[in-house]
């Protein structure tokens, strides 16, 4: 899980750096309005995406023993219902503009649909990668799609495509990505539907499909509701927010967890190693991630417009509130692959739905006060959840989280500590560049935050030390590496 959190991480990392660089060459070439035209019809095609996909990708990856009449099938079911779908969005088109009261968003949106047919098509391929832990050809294939993608998006809008240099950037990041899946994977469908193989397969990947589409529901909703109430400028402002927020997300929390079931999976029968396996994963993945959420948050005022302009500084607020969100995603960052490897599908399914109707329900109470009020009710469902989180962990599964008590005691003295030292920094260096305060605020915070956690507390200590040993250590012939 270590050497292949090193690509997982490589891959987020770069993904993100271009992307984010990407968005910031495009965000000085183009309108609010238009970014917020395309964020509202990607409301619609991740809806698509989230119910043809089937949850087949994580039924594949949990799955013990798999079957070629279990592929093929899951394959075949997925790109039928994507290309159902799209007929549908393609139907619909007119009426959802009409509905968001932008006419340009009805063309948009047919060209945008063919993404649930592609990334339906690259479902099974997919995982057989993640399966197999062929994490550094994902990162090969997503930093190459990425720059793709960003170079023909950067190209049109210099042209002055306007709103259409974002639709080409996603189709052809969606269309790269789907043809690397294919050439890695090693893999072709039979012609054929095993209906008794395929029934198995979904007895786990409807939950996971439920799963996904409370998530993306929980997430899309706060761009519809802002777009159709507030406008398409407010929500470039909360886009710009949210993207910084994903961006963080992607590179601490998800490079990690996508690691998650697989690792766990491995482990679903040595009930004492996989409880291990977690509670490593969990205080150590917090320990690391929870400060830096942090520093953004207390240097968010500078960072934004710094990064942005100063025409983006309604932006700050939102993604302080957003930063919340994302320290409790570092709690609960391992939680779901957790629970998915011990087969508590149905439980994930049940917990995502209420989390979602929770985000839903805040979203539509708040967005009458603006994208602020969005963004703070974002972090306040996520507060919430979090306990609900970790009992289901505590009562379904072999870990305990009590055992943590003493390591989130030193994590949370350091963040105290952490977050005066940044505070102190800030009038003390007022006088010099915003860059070389910030990075000062950084680096004195990091600094301090490492010192005090590490003397509080050995367990950290011989964490540290175990991670560079196995991080560094060359495998072992008969190690199973998985690539």
């Amino acid at each position: 899980m270590i050497r292949s959190s090193f690509w997982s991480s490589l891959e987020n990392i770069a993904i993100q750096v271009v992307s984010f660089l990407v968005f910031l060459v495009l965000a000085r070439l183009l309108q609010p309005d238009e970014y917020g035209t395309v964020a509202v019809s990607m409301v619609f095609v991740a809806l698509v995406s989230a119910i043809a996909s089937f949850g087949i990708q994580g039924a594949i990856v949990q799955g013990r023993e798999l079957e070629t009449a279990q592929l093929s099938s899951g394959f075949w079911l997925s790109l039928l219902a994507g290309v159902i779908l799209y007929i549908i969005i393609y139907a619909c088109a007119p009426y959802l503009a009409s509905f968001c009261g932008e006419p340009e968003i009805e063309h948009v949106l047919i060209y945008l649909g063919l993404i649930g047919i592609v990334q339906a098509a690259e479902v099974v391929p997919r995982a057989l990668l993640v399966r197999n832990f062929r994490f550094r050809y994902l990162a090969f294939k997503s930093i190459l799609s990425t720059l793709v993608s960003g170079v023909v998006g950067i190209v049109m809008a210099v042209e002055g495509y306007g709103v259409w240099a974002l639709v080409a950037q996603q189709l052809s990041l969606a269309t790269v990505q789907a043809v690397f899946s294919w050439c890695g994977a090693g893999w072709i469908p039979a012609f054929e539907i095993n209906w008794l193989r395929l029934k198995s397969l979904l007895s786990v990947s409807l939950y996971l499909m439920g799963n996904k589409l409370s998530n993306t529901m929980s997430r899309q909703t706060d761009n519809l509701l802002i777009g159709t109430f507030l406008g398409t400028r407010e929500l470039g402002v909360y886009s710009v927010g949210f993207k910084l927020f994903d961006t963080t997300n992607s590179i601490f929390l998800q490079s990690l967890a996508r690691l998650g079931l697989p690792t766990f999976s491995r482990l679903q029968h040595a009930p004492d190693r996989l409880a291990s396996a977690y509670q490593r994963a969990w205080t150590m993945g917090a320990a690391f991630t929870l400060p830096v959420f942090i520093l953004i948050i207390l240097t968010a005022p500078d960072l934004v417009p710094m990064v942005f302009g100063s025409q983006w500084l309604d932006s700050v607020t939102v993604l302080q509130f957003l930063m919340i969100a994302c320290c409790c995603r570092a709690l609960t960052n391992f939680d779901t692959p957790l629970l998915i490897a011990c087969g508590r599908v149905k439980l994930v399914f049940n917990l995502t739905l209420v989390k979602a109707v929770v985000n839903i329900f805040g979203f539509i109470v708040a967005v009458k006060w603006g994208v602020n009020a969005v963004a703070a009710s974002f972090a306040l469902a996520a507060l919430l959840m979090l306990p609900v989180w970790k009992i289901a962990i505590e009562k379904r599964t072999p870990a305990s989280i009590t055992f943590a008590s003493r390591q989130l005691g030193s994590i949370g003295f350091g963040l105290v500590v952490l977050s005066g030292a940044a505070l102190v920094v800030e009038p003390l260096f007022r006088d010099i560049s915003i860059v070389m305060l910030i990075a000062s605020q950084w680096f004195i915070g990091l600094v301090v935050y490492g010192f005090v956690v590490y003397m509080l507390d050995r367990s950290m200590q011989a964490g540290l030390r175990d991670l560079l040993k196995m991080g560094l250590n060359k495998p072992s012939p008969d190690e199973d590496t998985g690539h």
